[in-house]
């Protein structure tokens, strides 16, 4: 008699011998529950009742040892088709179009022709290995076994295979971010190179483009501390000059398309905290006035030649030119402004919970934990205060 729980069902591992109208004899294992109730179960057909019996016993111990798969003959590449199906409806645009671009040019290559059942943990190494030795970068690498991850996770709920072989690969240990702030001299020079290259624009009767806009963004980005995206995604709707508040409600990123090229994404910021209310300073409201009058498609602030969008790509190499005009070629990187700004506010003692919220971060904690230096710089000057002579 076949073994059943206390509810009636069949007990998972549970198996049985049949023949078909066909005359095959048929080998079945129930692997587990629909939410509706119904049973899910692998079937292989053999020639003989023998042969079956055989085969069955395979199935429970391949059901044992976690390496039962519903559908044997579906490859990587093919389910993967199906994961990407339901997966683009949740995620946002930018994030849709990294995974296709991590499994197209990563996963597929190395893991798409193999059998979804047989993806164990040696091939995920290999290919984790193999990037490590291509000096990939840690955080690509991270993110290449996130997807494998999340993919085989899928397959498991699907009941396609029993466990997750990404779950044992080997651990990629990320490099610490290392948090380069922009000194006061090399901001002077920068800034002052940048206002030359915005008159220069003007003078040649440029009322649009990089050039003409340079000077203007490296000064958001410095009194603001915003993304790159966030700050090519103004409009001015956004924008209060009365009140002086930047309100920053939409961020553009780039990704690759599945046929290589780039585009340019328009959509809210990364998270909830990343919607924010900027108070600005008298300096930058001024500045800002003084370009109000150019307005591009839907009101967009810092636009191409064309009125549209400014891709943070093309941007990147006017901002390395004007490096290298100032002899500073690789020295800083466009996101140090926000870094620059960050730390200015905690070494002049701002609240923490303050520069949270103007920043966007998640939690005051984020916050500490990436401008920690800044509070280590304070530690000097707060032991010194208790070797000052009490006046009383």
């Amino acid at each position: 008699m076949p073994r059943k729980t206390a509810s009636g069902r069949r007990t998972k591992g549970e198996g049985s011998v049949f023949q078909a109208i066909d005359g095959t004899y048929l080998a079945q294992i129930i692997v587990g529950y629909r939410d509706d109730g119904r049973p899910k179960r692998i079937t292989r057909s053999a020639k003989t009742k023998t042969e079956a019996l055989a085969k069955l016993q395979e199935l429970q111990l391949q059901q044992k040892t976690g390496n039962l798969t519903m559908q044997s003959g579906i490859t990587f590449s093919q389910y993967i088709i199906r994961w990407l199906a339901l997966k683009k409806p949740t995620l946002k645009a930018k994030t849709f179009m990294d995974y296709q671009q991590i499994i197209t040019n990563r996963i597929l290559p190395k893991l798409g022709r193999i059998q979804l059942g047989r993806i164990n943990t040696s091939y995920i190494d290999t290919l984790l290995t193999e990037m490590i030795e291509q000096k990939y970068a840690p955080s690509t690498i991270g993110k290449t076994k996130a997807v494998i991850h999340h993919i085989l996770d899928r397959a498991v709920a699907d009941g396609i295979i029993h466990k997750n072989p990404a779950e044992r690969s080997i651990s990629i240990r990320q490099g610490s971010s290392t948090c380069k702030i922009i000194s006061d001299e090399d901001l002077k020079i920068i800034l002052e190179e940048a206002r030359k290259i915005s008159q220069l624009g003007i003078s040649k009767g440029i009322a649009y483009g990089q050039s003409f806009f340079v000077y203007l963004v490296l000064m958001t980005a410095y009194h603001t501390g915003m993304h790159i995206g966030e700050i090519f995604a103004l409009r001015w709707e956004n924008i209060d000059l009365t009140h002086k508040i930047i309100k920053v409600r939409e961020n553009i990123s780039e990704a690759k398309d599945s046929q290589g090229n780039m585009k340019i994404i328009l959509g809210t910021p990364k998270t909830a905290t990343s919607v924010r209310d900027i108070d600005i300073s008298d300096a930058l409201c001024e500045t800002l006035k003084d370009i109000a009058k150019y307005r591009g498609e839907n009101g967009i602030v810092f636009c191409n030649k064309y009125g549209q969008y400014i891709a943070p790509s093309n941007f990147a190499r006017i901002w390395r030119t004007l490096l290298k005009n100032v002899n500073m070629a690789g020295k800083y990187k466009f996101h140090e402004f926000r870094h620059t700004h960050a730390t200015l506010l905690m070494a002049k003692g701002i609240n923490p919970a303050s520069i949270t919220k103007r920043m966007g971060h998640a939690t005051p904690q984020t916050t500490i934990s990436i401008y920690t230096h800044a509070i280590n710089a304070d530690g000097r000057r707060m032991a010194d205060l208790f070797d000052k002579k009490d006046d009383t």
